[in-house]
């Protein structure tokens, strides 16, 4: 995946969370949603020869300064092959939905997925898909001082806009 794609992609990714946002803040006027800490997969690429239904994602565990607390909103945001949609579930069984998807011209799909709310602890997310897929990315991050429910208060997602500047500074 070339650099342009990946900064168009984050660029995508910062709008839909921006959304994501709105309805937290509805929720804790007093509170600001704040960012407790974030990682990206690179995953397996189109022209690698690789497949897997299944992708796990390792956070800080209990015991580590940094482990889930209880509360806190896991967000999943990521692309997969249209039409091979994977579902998230995670070690400590907390609730997974949906907040937007989409696609784009080149058979790929775009999307967040979180788990408001979430239990203490949590310290792995499983992506399934229902085949194996050989062209899947996905970042997670983690966020405090939002609602625990109904996070979102709409969606977009728009797919083929290219930045007027993908210069790195």
């Amino acid at each position: 995946m070339s650099m342009k794609r990946k900064v168009a992609i984050v660029k995508k990714i910062i709008v839909a969370l921006c959304v994501v946002f709105l309805g937290c803040a509805a929720g804790y006027a007093q509170n600001t949603p704040t960012l407790s800490l974030a990682a990206t997969k690179v995953g397996i690429s189109g022209n690698q020869s690789g497949f897997a239904t299944n992708f796990k994602f390792y956070m800080e565990a209990s015991g580590w300064p940094r482990a889930v607390t209880a509360g806190e909103t896991i967000l999943m945001m990521g692309s997969w092959p249209t039409g091979n949609t994977p579902t998230m579930s995670d070690d400590k069984s907390n609730s997974w939905a949906s907040a937007v998807s989409c696609n784009d011209a080149t058979g790929l799909s775009h999307g967040i997925f979180y788990a408001a709310n979430a239990a203490a602890n949590t310290s792995v997310i499983t992506e399934t898909h229902g085949s194996a897929v050989h062209n899947s990315v996905f970042d997670w991050a983690r966020f405090y001082n939002m609602a625990t429910s109904s996070i979102t208060d709409g969606s977009s997602c728009k797919t083929g806009v290219t930045p007027t500047s993908n210069t790195a500074g």
